[in-house]
């Protein structure tokens, strides 16, 4: 039977999305890389969520976390989807309510209690509410925090740094 969707030329054509984020086989442990294909497709290359306030957060995990090799590859990734080096910088302030506005605020402060407390607290999840009202949405953007809070503490538990070719901490080389 012959394949019209094309979908056999693009599984050769397209790189896979850990290809897409520089992972390397021979540092994926073959039984989890269905699991990280999985979760990069659903939530960074085909999520829902606005990719500047998705990466913002993201990098506020890895800055708080102290996680450079994550805090590299989604600052690229923030890079592609518009965000500028100054909102990069910003995300970095120790007074996020003082220093952010909008929807940018609320976003910081979600992962803060994520990574503060385990879990993101009921007047945060009015704001978020009014942020992300579809609750798919909402549900997304609360697995994406999550879901990076649990990456930071498997690599800081790991301990192996994940030192590569890239300068840590960009755009200005300054670490938390």
């Amino acid at each position: 039977m012959t394949d019209v969707t094309g979908s056999d030329e693009r599984a050769t054509s397209e790189p896979s999305a850990l290809e897409r984020v520089g992972a390397t086989s021979s540092r994926m442990d073959p039984h989890l890389a269905p699991f990280f294909e999985t979760w990069l497709n659903t939530f960074i290359f085909h999520g829902r969520i606005d990719a500047t306030l998705r990466e913002l957060a993201i990098l506020r995990i890895m800055w708080r976390c102290d996680q450079a090799f994550e805090w590299g590859n989604h600052y690229r990734l923030a890079r592609e989807a518009g965000v500028t080096d100054d909102e990069v910088l910003a995300i970095r302030t120790r007074v996020p309510d003082r220093d952010l506005d909008g929807a940018v605020a609320v976003v910081v402060r979600a992962a803060d209690e994520v990574v503060d407390e385990g879990c993101v607290s009921e007047a945060a999840m009015v704001a978020l509410r009014e942020l992300f009202p579809d609750r798919g949405l909402l549900d997304e953007f609360l697995y994406v925090l999550g879901g990076y809070r649990m990456f930071a503490t498997v690599s800081a538990s790991r301990r192996d740094g994940r030192a590569g070719s890239r300068a840590p901490w960009p755009p200005d080389g300054v670490g938390p």
